[in-house]
């Protein structure tokens, strides 16, 4: 840690990876749309609009929004797909997060289409 530079990042041991978007290695397009994103929000005091990050295992989807998360000074909801058993799940989260609050669900391909589908785009 340098004391001449007040923005540096100290590193959250407890955190397997970066938790700001600088710190993040790879996928520089999606990071710099992420990027963009977040300045938007921050210039515009609005909240981080809807997103959805894709792309094989490994790529940092979990850990964007980890960070998204933790850029908006926001709590991260989230669950895996397959423990949503019906829609009244999906609901019971998506209204437990409050207003710029990170909802994440994990494998959202596996949920069937119709009605989680419907649903997801209502809330949106």
């Amino acid at each position: 840690m340098n004391p001449e530079d007040p923005q540096e990042v100290v590193p959250d041991l407890q955190s397997p990876g970066p938790t700001v978007i600088d710190r993040f290695i790879g996928q520089q397009q999606v990071v710099e749309q992420v990027r963009v994103a977040l300045e938007a929000s921050w210039n515009d005091t609005a909240p981080f609009p809807h997103a959805m990050l894709s792309g094989p295992p490994g790529v940092g989807k979990t850990q964007m929004a980890k960070i998204i998360a933790a850029e908006m000074g926001s709590p991260l909801h989230e669950t895996l797909a397959n423990t949503l058993q019906n829609v009244a799940d999906l609901n019971a989260i998506l209204l437990r997060a409050g207003d710029r609050e990170v909802v994440f669900i994990d494998e959202g391909d596996e949920l069937p289409k119709q009605p989680f589908q419907t649903q997801l785009y209502r809330a949106l």
